[in-house]
């Protein structure tokens, strides 16, 4: 089903010199519960996002969120790490942020909402690198990092999906899979 509804990723270059106006649509077929809770578990994002290293809740106070979030990406010999701290607010299954510090500004939101046989996930965002990205290789770097991450995230919610449908059924739930020999072995 996942690449019967490949995710739509716009990445362009917005008015003010050097941001990208970025636009994300993806489908996931999961309920909107198991998909907000991947886009809103800031703790774990850095176990499943590639090249995010670290993502933490620093303060919590109702439905206003302050997080850090730190990523190393590129390619040799151009290696960038990326470090926000964000005020992310949550209401409903919208949530808005800006950074409130570090080398990439952003603003943004991202909203779930119940589609026929799962849920339709929607990212906007401006995002403005304050370190140096090369001209050409910078914004294909950063669609690049968008898609990986995006495919990632909706991955991780059907693994949630999983996970909640195995703990219903009251069987015990491993996040890592068996390897080869191990399933052979417990399949005798």
């Amino acid at each position: 089903m996942l690449q019967r509804d490949p995710l739509q990723l716009r990445l362009a270059s917005a008015a003010r010199p050097g941001t990208f106006a970025m636009d994300v649509r993806l489908f996931a077929p999961v309920p909107v519960q198991i998909a907000w809770e991947a886009m809103t578990d800031y703790n774990a994002m850095a176990s499943y996002l590639p090249g995010l290293e670290r993502s933490e809740v620093l303060a919590a106070d109702g439905d206003s969120l302050q997080v850090l979030q730190v990523g190393r990406g590129g390619i040799m010999p151009f290696w960038v790490t990326l470090r926000s701290t964000l005020q992310i607010t949550l209401r409903g299954h919208v949530a808005t942020w800006f950074t409130t510090h570090g080398n990439l500004d952003s603003q943004g939101r991202a909203e779930v909402s119940a589609q026929s046989g799962g849920s339709a996930v929607h990212y906007t965002a401006q995002l403005h690198p304050l370190t140096w990205l090369p001209p050409l290789l910078g914004p294909w770097f950063m669609r690049k990092q968008l898609q990986r991450q995006m495919t990632a995230l909706r991955v991780h919610m059907c693994v949630l999906l999983g996970e909640a449908d195995a703990s219903k059924a009251g069987v015990p739930v491993t996040t890592a899979p068996l390897r080869p020999a191990l399933a052979q072995t417990a399949a005798r």
